[in-house]
């Protein structure tokens, strides 16, 4: 790929609050009924009615992403003042959740309610994920192989969900905590090759541990893009990245401020995690997907961590919890 510059898509997830109250609505049909004539399939619900996502199609240039970023945010941040709201990008909600929570009704996540039952019942969270091109599969497992060592400061850095249940959590990655309950999350086992990736994420669907790839959630991972997306012309494959920010994180959206009656920002602690969960993905042929922040620009900053310093020694990260 010398001579050719990977395609990359974003895909974002924000949270619907109430413009004045702050508080997560359940109004994501009403949101997706009046963005997707602007949008079509570059927004789609998620798996409770707290929340949409917003994505881009694979782009050859990274002013082509701002682009198209700016664009898929703008639609959603008009359509959400429409009905009175406004996007949020927060790894967790911050005001207003009830448990348990109001599940999507999109036919594409009822089999992972009913394998998962009673998870789902807290499970909403918000995420960002970054695809970026790669050769072929083989360079994908390659491509998470090399990240492993790098995840707890890559994780670390993009840490945006200090609060839960309306109160500092303790925890400035709540959201690491919430999806380590997942059978299959965290960091991904090293592989040494893409068939030794597909023989045990089918053995994970075999056993009953997993639905198919969909609910495999290591930071890393290799996936297959859809065939819904821009058509890129040479096929190659793409690498996807983040979930939660991994390699495109976010400042926390919104968060509350000192004095206002709500939990301050906390601050790392000794023992406790600093991480917000991300997901590298590896797929074929497309990078197609994004995570949120209130449009427009939703809520939080974007900042992409630089290299280490001189001399700094990598994190080592565990195997499959």
């Amino acid at each position: 790929m010398a001579d050719h510059f990977p395609t990359v898509g974003v895909e974002e997830e924000y949270f619907l609050v109430d413009a004045s109250q702050r508080t997560v609505v359940a109004a994501a049909p009403r949101i997706l009924a009046r963005a997707k004539p602007v949008l079509g399939d570059l927004v789609t619900g998620e798996a409770s009615r707290y929340q949409v996502e917003g994505k881009t199609p694979p782009c050859g240039a990274l002013g082509e992403l701002r682009h198209e970023l700016r664009r898929v945010r703008s639609a959603v941040v008009t359509a959400a003042a429409q009905e009175g709201l406004r996007p949020l990008a927060s790894g967790t909600p911050l005001l207003g959740v009830r448990t348990p929570i109001p599940l999507s009704g999109d036919p594409h996540y009822l089999p992972q309610f009913e394998m998962f039952r009673s998870l789902y019942d807290t499970f909403v969270f918000c995420g960002l994920h970054v695809h970026v091109q790669v050769p072929d599969r083989e360079h994908a497992v390659l491509v998470s192989n090399h990240l492993r060592p790098w995840l707890p400061v890559l994780v670390a850095l993009a840490a945006n969900s200090p609060f839960w249940e309306e109160r500092d959590s303790g925890y400035c990655s709540w959201r690491t905590l919430g999806a380590a309950r997942w059978p299959v999350a965290g960091p991904p086992p090293y592989f040494s090759s893409a068939a030794h990736y597909d023989a045990l994420a089918a053995s994970l669907q075999e056993t009953g541990a997993t639905r198919g790839e969909r609910s495999l959630y290591w930071d890393v991972r290799a996936v297959r893009a859809p065939a819904h997306r821009r058509d890129q012309g040479d096929g190659r494959p793409h690498e996807r990245r983040g979930s939660g920010g991994l390699r495109r994180p976010r400042a926390g959206a919104g968060r509350p401020r000192a004095g206002t009656g709500t939990a301050r920002r906390p601050r790392a602690r000794h023992g406790r995690s600093a991480a917000e969960r991300g997901v590298l993905a590896v797929c074929p042929r497309r990078a197609d997907r994004a995570e949120p922040r209130p449009a427009d620009q939703p809520a939080g900053a974007d900042h992409t961590p630089g290299p280490p310093p001189a001399g700094a020694r990598p994190a080592r990260a565990g195997g499959a919890r």
